[in-house]
């Protein structure tokens, strides 16, 4: 196959294919669309790949590579769509693929990926599928998403991430996906989420430290009508989970329950108690 030199496209997909992908791919100069998805190829990805100058999709998903995701493949300036969930990729993503300006569509999904997720993502202004859920990612989700202005769905669900969810999320105004469940990030939901337009589904669920607003809710609510929204356990300070124990509580979480207690109680005696309700102010954190 490395002998086709004119070849444009190589379509592979969905069959019972084996061992590593040949490096010798990389001879294939004119290759604009790269397809392997949902065999049984192992071993690491080529670095070579990232040679393939005239890429614009490359689909690895489904097999069983093991290793690093190359940085090389940052080098593919032509690339709209890398998909390469459902591997057993390990170690970070790539910072270098935050210059794959043109990309649209980034899966990598379903692997074994640490670290941080990089604030490079940001500079991908022609984003609108950004899925990295159900890998081991952690640390906090970088504000500079909120740059990717054309981001319509954004997974990062069953990770390791912490800390708050940035209110630069709230500007990204064609989200309809927004999926953050199973994580450890604490606080606030921020207010700008409710003015997302275009939201129709957003996963909050299976994160303890996490609150949200009756405010918040009602707004998300009200302007998307039958969408699919789990939100955190609980929304009332007496029913917060780590409330019986704050000797245990972040900071972070010890500033959203003192926020919630000011806002939805009257202080009574017992604070784990309801009390009258007052409106509730937008939390900001310290």
């Amino acid at each position: 196959l490395a002998r086709c030199g004119r070849l444009q496209t190589l379509g592979l997909g969905n069959n019972k294919l084996s061992g590593p992908i040949p490096s010798e791919l990389r001879r294939l100069s004119s290759l604009r669309s790269l397809q392997l998805y949902n065999n049984q190829l192992d071993g690491p990805i080529p670095a070579e790949l990232g040679e393939l100058r005239a890429l614009e999709a490359l689909g690895l998903g489904a097999n069983l590579l093991t290793g690093r995701i190359p940085p090389e493949l940052g080098g593919l300036g032509g690339l709209r769509d890398l998909q390469l969930y459902g591997n057993r990729l390990e170690g970070p993503i790539p910072a270098e693929l935050g210059q794959c300006r043109l990309l649209e569509t980034l899966g990598l999904r379903s692997n074994r990926l640490t670290g941080a997720i990089p604030t490079e993502l940001g500079a991908l202004a022609a984003l609108r599928d950004l899925q990295l859920y159900d890998n081991r990612l952690a640390g906090p989700i970088p504000p500079a998403l909120g740059r990717c202005a054309a981001l319509e769905k954004l997974g990062l669900g069953s990770n390791r991430l912490t800390g708050h969810v940035p209110a630069e999320l709230g500007q990204l105004r064609d989200l309809t996906e927004l999926k953050l469940w199973n994580n450890q990030l604490d606080g606030a939901l921020p207010t700008e989420l409710g003015g997302l337009p275009r939201l129709r589904t957003a996963w909050f669920s299976g994160n303890p430290g996490l609150a949200v607003a009756r405010a918040v809710k009602k707004e998300l609510e009200r302007g998307s009508p039958g969408a699919d929204f789990k939100w955190p356990r609980v929304e009332r300070a007496w029913e917060y989970p780590l409330l019986r124990d704050r000797g245990s509580m972040t900071q972070a979480t010890q500033d959203v329950w003192s926020w919630l207690h000011a806002q939805t109680l009257a202080a009574p005696e017992d604070p784990l108690e309801p009390g009258p309700r007052r409106p509730v102010r937008a939390y900001t954190p310290r």
